[in-house]
């Protein structure tokens, strides 16, 4: 299939080509089980079967909850360190507070 942007999906201020489109496939896929299926449809340029695919997409969605408890655990919605070796220290000491944490609930429950 063929993704082209409507009117709407064109930005103003960008200048798109009027034949700009993106060219790929959609995938339906059923997750869950009993009661709890849920369609997902995902559009993707990749030439993977549909199962890798969906796998691929638990997998990244996993990673987006485990960065979105990350951040919120121990305020990591803004970096204040100024220098990219400050901003690699600050994010490696983030994570381990943030495992540590992990492991004394794991330890205590």
């Amino acid at each position: 299939m063929v993704w082209k942007p409507s009117r709407c999906d064109r930005p103003q201020a960008a200048a798109w080509p009027q034949e700009a489109a993106v060219g790929g496939r959609l995938i339906a896929a059923r997750l869950g089980s009993g009661r709890s299926q849920e369609w997902i449809y995902l559009f993707t340029t990749l030439d993977l079967p549909a199962e890798e695919i969906v796998a691929l997409y638990g997998r990244r969605w996993n990673i987006e909850t485990d960065l979105r408890a990350l951040k919120r655990t121990v305020h990591l919605h803004q970096l204040k360190a100024r220098s990219v070796d400050g901003m690699e220290k600050e994010l490696l000491t983030a994570v381990c507070a943030y495992n540590r944490k992990r492991l004394v609930m794991a330890v205590w429950k």
